[in-house]
């Protein structure tokens, strides 16, 4: 037969295990660990410890922008709160990252939130009902936005006059 053959004892004999590769790999299992490595053991207290200084909780709340109003921010009882800003499509605003195209912009003690509405919003409809439909005539208005539990005892915005 023509062509190639290969002669597989030829490469086992040169590619055979010897004494040298022996001695290293010995030498590498009997090494130990290195110094920085990245296993952190369980149950020790050299475990992860996420420091959370950036995200303010209670009376620590500071001033970071505008930041999403939530029932946390109001009280059970109401807080007063001023509208600064609105957009919706009728004002060329755009809807927000979750596609609520109404936004309205509140001041609350010196704090400034923001709370995103569908059109079909029941809070929507309440604000419309205190304030007029014309969102336009809503900056500078007050009202109060109170805490709500809801039926499964959740906390919810609810908005007075």
């Amino acid at each position: 037969m023509g062509g190639c053959e290969l002669n597989f004892n030829n490469i086992i004999s040169s590619s055979a295990w010897n004494e040298d590769d022996e001695r290293e790999w010995q030498s590498l299992l009997g090494t130990e660990p290195a110094k920085k490595s990245n296993y952190v053991p369980k149950d020790t207290e050299e475990m992860i410890n996420i420091q959370r200084n950036n995200v303010p909780s209670g009376d620590a709340v500071q001033s970071r922008g505008v930041q999403f109003l939530k029932p946390i921010h109001v009280s059970e009882k109401g807080s007063k709160a001023t509208i600064y800003k609105v957009t919706s499509p009728d004002n060329g605003g755009k809807p927000d990252n979750f596609g609520n195209p109404v936004v309205i912009y509140f001041n609350i003690g010196g704090q400034k939130y923001s709370k995103s509405f569908k059109l079909t919003s029941d809070n929507l409809a309440d604000i419309c009902g205190l304030l007029g439909a014309d969102e336009s005539k809503w900056v500078r208005k007050e009202l109060t936005i109170i805490q709500l539990r809801g039926d499964e005892g959740d906390l919810r915005l609810g908005f007075r006059k």
